[in-house]
């Protein structure tokens, strides 16, 4: 088994390979405070939940943006896996993905997103990865990296106008049930929805204008992470709802090295 770890500034997502099937997935908070013990504790129980011995795990892939938690979850797979994890930016070979001027500033779960779609899906395409921050990542006809748009996640254009406001509450992210509300937090989630609803088809809009005019149709376009889920289904394009696309990245980009 191939255990992936994907650490990101809201969630860390953990997932199992058998051969190339995904066996299992949970994903927990990221706390940058938690100690090693701490995170040993659910990360355990949620592989014992999952009948996962610590015999059966063959190797550990890293990938992380959040460089404060880093270093415990390595330790964790020291101390509780019994093994020394691989990390994406030390082990992907970066001329793999073509027109990125400096490795060292492009995010791994980029890195992953980018492989996951080369390995499973046809090209052109744009990844649209929403979590905390969400990210638009373009590639070619060949599949090569063209370039990528980042902007903040829905998430945090409903926590800041609560936490910039003496009244306003912290509304949770779903489907209006109409356009227009007719109370405070109605009207909260419908500006949010529909305000990020039309940021997401307004740049999908400019980026298939800008790189795909004419061939729009055969651009696979591609929808991952914690919230897409509640946008897909207004979408302006036909899309793809890939919710493992990281981990598939992780688990190909493991493979990838040890060819």
């Amino acid at each position: 088994m191939i255990v992936v770890i994907d650490i990101g500034n809201s969630n860390i997502c953990i997932g199992g390979y058998i051969n190339d099937e995904l066996s299992f997935d949970f994903r927990l908070n990221s706390e940058s405070n938690a100690t090693v013990d701490e995170y040993s504790s659910i990360i355990l129980a949620h592989l014992l939940d999952n009948n996962v011995s610590i015999d059966s795990i063959e190797a550990v892939v890293i990938s992380s943006v959040v460089l404060l938690i880093t270093p415990t979850i390595v330790e964790f797979t020291r101390k509780h896996l019994k093994k020394e994890p691989y990390l994406v930016k030390d082990i992907f070979p970066y001329k793999m993905i073509p027109n990125i001027a400096d490795p060292s500033y492009i995010g791994t779960d980029i890195v992953s997103d980018i492989v996951g779609v080369k390995t499973k899906y046809s090209t052109p395409a744009i990844v649209v990865d929403m979590g905390t921050a969400s990210t638009f990542n373009v590639l070619s006809d060949e599949g090569d990296f063209i370039g990528c748009i980042i902007v903040p996640g829905v998430q945090l254009f409903s926590e800041q106008l609560h936490n910039t406001t003496s009244l306003l509450p912290n509304v949770p992210i779903s489907v209006p049930t109409q356009v227009l509300g007719t109370d405070t937090v109605t009207s909260i989630r419908s500006g949010v929805y529909y305000g990020y609803l039309d940021l997401i088809n307004g740049l999908l809009s400019r980026i298939l204008k800008d790189k795909f005019e004419g061939c729009e149709s055969k651009v696979s376009i591609i929808f991952t992470g914690g919230l897409s889920v509640v946008f897909i289904n207004d979408i302006n394009y036909p899309v793809i709802y890939e919710p493992y696309l990281t981990l598939h990245g992780l688990k190909y980009i493991y493979d990838m090295s040890k060819i």
